[in-house]
C-alpha cells in the first residue's frame, strides 16, 4: 500500500465513521422524538416517570436498537462516505495532482471499493452474530422499554413444530389462546382459554387439548393446565368418548418462543444458520418467508457493493466544475437501485399461485436488483476517462 492508498483509505474511513454516527444519531433522534410519549408512560399508576428513569429507559432501549439501525443504514453509509471522499479530492484539485503523476482515476478509487467490500462483511457479521443475541430486546416496543412488561396478545393458529421422536412428527400442531401474558417479574407466563390441535403426518386431526388456563413451569419446561382435557376420538368413524383429564402438557414451545413467533419482525433478525434449520424440518412459519429473508440477506451483501460501484463513477471526475451534476447523478442512480431493491422485497412476499414458483420466486426477486445494476456499474466504471 503506497502513500496515495493510505491517504484515500484514511479519508474514506473518516467519512465512513462520520456518516455512521450522523445517520445513526439522526435515526435515533427522529424515532425518539416521535415516540417520546411512549417512554414517559408509567405502568404503576403513579403518573409520569421521573427524568432519570426515562433517560435510563431511552439509553437502554436505543443501545440495542443502534445495532439494528446500523444494519438498516448499511447500504447508505458507504455510498455517502465514498461520494464525499472523491468529491472533496476533486473540489480541492487533488485529482489534478494525481492525474499529473500518471495515476489512473480507477486506481485512486480502488482502496474505497475494497474497503466497502470489507465493511459489507462487517455488517453481515453484525447481523449473523450480534443481532441474534439481542432479539428479545430488539422486539420490545417503546412503551415496553419503560414498563419492563409485555402486553397481552391473542394467539390464533400458531404453528408449533413437533420433535422427531413425537408420535405427531411430520404433522402440524396449532395453538390457540384468547389471551397470552408473557413472563413478568415474579409471575410466570399464562395462556387463558388455551386450545391445541394436533394433526398426524397425513394432516388428519389426532388430538385436541383444551384448558381454562395454562401456566408455564420453568422447572419442568411444561405447561400446567387448569381443567385440562384431552381427546383423541377426532376421527368421524370413531365413537365418542369422554375427554380425559390432563394436568401438564409439553408443547415444545416456551413463552419466549411464543413472543418471537407472534412478532412479524422476528424472522428478519434470525441468523442464516437458524433459518436453514427451520427450512430443513417442520417449522412454525411459512417457508416462503424464510426463503425471502435468506436470499435477501445474501443478495444485500452484493447489492451494497454494487451501490458503491455505482457511486464511484458518478463522482470520480477530473473536472471540478461538474461536481454538482455528478452529485445529482449519483443520487438518482443509487436511489433507483435502492428503490428497486425495496420494491423487490415487497414483491417477494407475493409469489405467483403456481407451486413451482414457491421456492424460486424469493431468489429471483432478491437477485433482480443485482442483475440489473451490476452490469450498469461495470459499464460506467469502464467508461471513466482518465
Amino acid at each position: 500500500m503506497n502513500t496515495l492508498d493510505r491517504y484515500v483509505l484514511g479519508s474514506f474511513l473518516k467519512n465512513y465513521f462520520i456518516s455512521l454516527f450522523v445517520l445513526t444519531g439522526l435515526y435515533i433522534v427522529l424515532d425518539m422524538v416521535f415516540q417520546f410519549d411512549e417512554f414517559a408512560i408509567d405502568d404503576s399508576g403513579d403518573g409520569v416517570m421521573g427524568a432519570g428513569s426515562v433517560i435510563g429507559a431511552i439509553a437502554s432501549f436505543y443501545f440495542f436498537k443502534a445495532f439494528l439501525f446500523f444494519t438498516q443504514l448499511a447500504a447508505v453509509i458507504p455510498v455517502v462516505a465514498a461520494a464525499f471522499t472523491l468529491m472533496r479530492m476533486s473540489r480541492f484539485n487533488e485529482m489534478t495532482a494525481v492525474l499529473a503523476a500518471g495515476v489512473p482515476l480507477l486506481r485512486v478509487a480502488a482502496p474505497i471499493a475494497l474497503s466497502a467490500v470489507a465493511m459489507t462483511f462487517v455488517v453481515l457479521i453484525n447481523h449473523e452474530l450480534v443481532i441474534p443475541r439481542m432479539i428479545p430486546q430488539l422486539l420490545k416496543e417503546h412503551d415496553q422499554a419503560v414498563q419492563q412488561t409485555s402486553e397481552t396478545i391473542r394467539i390464533e393458529a400458531l404453528r408449533i413444530g413437533e420433535p422427531d421422536d413425537s408420535p405427531y412428527a411430520g404433522g402440524s400442531t396449532l395453538l390457540y389462546a384468547v389471551l397470552f401474558r408473557p413472563d413478568a417479574p415474579q409471575q410466570p407466563a399464562v395462556m387463558d382459554a388455551m386450545t391445541v390441535l394436533r394433526r398426524d403426518a397425513e394432516d388428519r386431526p389426532a388430538e385436541l387439548i383444551t384448558a381454562d388456563r395454562a401456566t408455564w413451569d420453568a422447572d419442568t419446561q411444561q405447561w400446567r393446565l387448569v381443567n385440562g382435557r384431552v381427546r383423541t376420538d377426532l376421527d368421524p368413524n370413531q365413537s365418542f368418548t369422554n375427554a380425559a383429564l390432563v394436568a401438564n402438557v409439553d408443547l415444545n414451545i416456551d413463552p419466549e418462543s411464543i413472543e418471537l413467533l407472534q412478532s412479524k419482525d422476528y424472522i428478519e433478525l434470525l441468523p442464516l444458520s437458524t433459518i436453514s434449520q427451520l427450512l430443513s424440518r417442520p417449522q412454525q412459519v411459512k417457508p416462503a418467508a424464510l426463503l425471502k429473508v435468506k436470499h435477501f440477506r445474501l443478495s444485500a451483501v452484493v447489492a451494497n457493493v454494487v451501490l458503491v460501484l455505482l457511486a464511484i463513477p458518478c463522482v470520480l471526475t477530473r473536472e471540478p466544475g461538474q461536481l454538482r451534476r455528478s452529485a445529482f447523478r449519483c443520487l438518482a442512480l443509487t436511489g433507483a437501485c435502492m428503490g428497486t431493491f425495496f420494491l423487490c422485497q415487497i414483491l417477494a412476499g407475493n409469489p405467483p399461485q403456481d407451486p413451482t414458483w414457491a421456492s424460486r420466486w424469493p431468489a429471483l426477486m432478491a437477485w433482480t436488483p443485482v442483475l440489473i445494476f451490476a452490469p450498469i456499474a461495470v459499464a460506467m466504471l469502464d467508461r471513466i476517462r482518465t
